[in-house]
């Protein structure tokens, strides 16, 4: 499936977007995307001002709240969406749940990665000015989908950005601290003050050294920001503050620099709990300016500098995880030449975003590999720029973005491996390989199967929330997989093939025919080699040679995958992945046969 991993709940089923994860509904003659790019250029003015840029308040906005008279605010930007309510993919009732309001939340959990900007530029109306009026947030209902368990999530922190503590003036966060002040608020208050004066030391410390001559800084000397370094004692005792919440996060991670002759050795240390991985880690080094973002459980960090002096494009990435550390190893252009400071900080430098709230970067890529899967679907290699290192968690996506007739147009897709085989999961964060298929009378993939080796594409960040630790927890698997459902498949099968070595796995696909199913050849070959793998082909409209089983998803086809010691097993994971109306029928499937909600987890598309 084209889109990556969504966790939910029957206490609480949101159905967050990460990639096409929404409900889509079907449209009516001439209401496509592609007609509604031909429309935007035939009438370039479909906000209703006359070109005007407004000023907008919520009272306002409020007042345009129907299906003929539609307002919609995201990210402080007002639209007119009434001349888009026939062309909306979820539908007119999804879009009118955002309308006279602030949708912004609302756009973020459901399709975050739809480049709103370009699709209803011609709808802008102006900016919202003025202070919000509270809405209360179940008035942002989400698409629900019953009795698939919400897993641990990374998205479910407050929209408030933790405050830099580069910054004296960040607002500071209400916060309730448990510890030795056993929750009681006169002494919580306390600890916060104390909290907030080595905040305010740390400021101070780091504007000092700002603002110092660092003009001798040679060799193994380094401008450090370490809170460690400063409290070497104190913050240890602390540890209770920051374990398992959001506000001690102000004091990590940490970074410092030093430098030789030759190179510049950036090292950015985390000092919680939340431990650095390499497929968390996102770097883009262009000209000289260095972005590196890494994911912190319910946060990213993000670094950002415009260095000092040029370096080369190639550089060294070599996460440390047991000393919970990144280190980034820049070579000089010029040997011998001192650098007085890294560089200028630029503005969301050393800061945490909720993962929900975080703006993606995109990055300009390179076709350099195109093979036939299927009669429809092709398997698309693309490289990251040589200053660019991104490695794909598993389950997560990545959108690809391009410009159709002066539109700009994203789509999500799940980085599968090129094989099924023991050596091909090692990446060095340089390429990324996608399984798309082709529609005929689609905005985007006529025009990614039209690219020629050497061709351009952008593609941004990665995004997702699928857990490895879920997968670590189990033994056994058992996957479900509609169509191109198979994509985040891909490399949960090699991960329990070739790198556990002890799950038992079930996979079933189920496709129309024989020429629609996803590397058959090479999963019979497997299954034929591993005797903890099944595999199970179900075809909906086979010709009267086909032998295996035929039909939908159903309970008897499932029930054998599931008896009871399996069922009631904590170590069970189903993935589900496939249309929305197969994800549902396969949810209905398991939960008629009593298997636990904790054990199914859906990537929606």
């Amino acid at each position: 499936m084209n889109t990556s991993a969504n966790s939910l709940a029957p206490g609480d089923p949101n159905m967050s977007a990460t990639g096409s994860g929404r409900v889509k509904v079907s449209l009516g003659p001439g209401r496509s995307l592609m007609d509604w790019i031909r429309l935007t250029h035939a009438n370039p003015n479909l906000s209703g001002v006359n070109g005007r840029f407004l000023e907008v308040t919520y009272e306002e906005l409020m007042k345009h709240n129907k299906k003929d008279d539609a307002w919609i605010c995201l990210k402080g930007r007002v639209y007119n969406v009434t001349p888009y309510m026939d062309y909306h993919p979820g539908g007119v009732d999804e879009l009118l749940k955002g309308v006279g309001k602030d949708a912004t939340d609302l756009f973020n959990q459901v399709h975050k990665w739809v480049n709103f900007e370009s699709m209803l530029e011609k709808c802008l109306i102006g900016k919202v000015v003025g202070p919000a009026v509270q809405v209360r947030k179940s008035s942002f209902p989400v698409p629900r989908i019953p009795f698939i368990k919400k897993l641990q999530r990374s998205d479910t922190a407050t929209s408030e950005d933790v405050p830099d503590i580069s910054d004296e003036t960040s607002p500071k966060p209400a916060v309730s601290l448990k510890g030795p002040c056993n929750g009681s608020q006169q002494s919580c208050a306390t600890y916060y003050l104390v909290l907030k004066g080595i905040l305010s030391r740390l400021s101070s410390c780091k504007k000092y050294l700002n603002a110092s001559n660092t003009s001798g800084i040679t060799g193994n000397q380094s401008l450090s920001l370490r809170p460690s370094a400063m409290f070497p004692r104190f913050l240890p005792r602390w540890g209770w503050l920051w374990k398992g919440r959001s506000l001690p996060s102000v004091l990590s991670p940490c970074y410092e620099w030093f430098q030789d002759d030759s190179t510049v050795t950036i090292t950015i240390q985390s000092m919680g709990d939340a431990i650095i991985e390499e497929d968390k880690v996102v770097a883009d080094l262009s000209g000289k300016t260095l972005r590196i973002r890494i994911r912190l459980s319910k946060y990213f960090y993000f670094f950002h500098v415009e260095l000092q002096d040029n370096v080369y494009s190639s550089y060294n990435v070599q996460v440390k995880c047991k000393l919970k550390c990144l280190e980034i190893q820049l070579v000089k252009e010029k040997n011998c030449v001192s650098w007085s400071s890294l560089g200028s900080f630029l503005a969301d430098h050393n800061k945490l975003v909720p993962l929900k709230n975080a703006e993606s970067f995109s990055r300009s890529c390179t076709l350099v590999n195109k093979d036939s899967v299927t009669h429809d679907i092709a398997l698309f290699s693309l490289a990251l720029p040589q200053g660019s290192y991104m490695w794909v968690p598993i389950g997560h996506h990545v959108t690809l973005e391009h410009d159709v007739k002066g539109m700009r147009i994203s789509r999500s897709y799940t980085p599968v491996i090129p094989a099924l085989k023991a050596d091909e999961e090692a990446s060095d964060g340089k390429t990324v390989h996608l399984m798309i298929k082709i529609y005929p009378d689609g905005a985007l993939t006529p025009l990614l199967k039209a690219l020629e080796i050497g061709d351009k594409v952008d593609m941004k960040d990665t995004e997702g929330d699928f857990e490895l630790s879920t997968l670590q927890r189990c033994q056994n698997l058992i996957l479900l997989a509609a169509g191109t459902g198979f994509t985040p498949m891909v490399r949960l099968l090699h991960w329990g093939i070739f790198v556990s070595r002890q799950i038992n796995i079930n996979l079933v696909t189920f496709n129309k025919t024989v020429r629609d199913i996803i590397w058959k050849e090479e999963l019979d070959r497997l299954q034929e080699q591993h005797n903890r793998l099944r595999v199970q082909h179900i075809l909906s409209e086979p010709d009267d040679s086909w032998e295996g089983a035929r039909g939908r998803v159903r309970s008897e086809l499932l029930e054998p995958l599931l008896p009871e010691d399996i069922r009631q097993s904590d170590s069970l994971l189903v993935c589900i992945c496939g249309p929305l109306p197969f994800t549902k029928a396969a949810v209905k499937c398991l939960e008629d046969l009593q298997c636990p909600s904790k054990s199914v987890h859906a990537f929606l598309g």
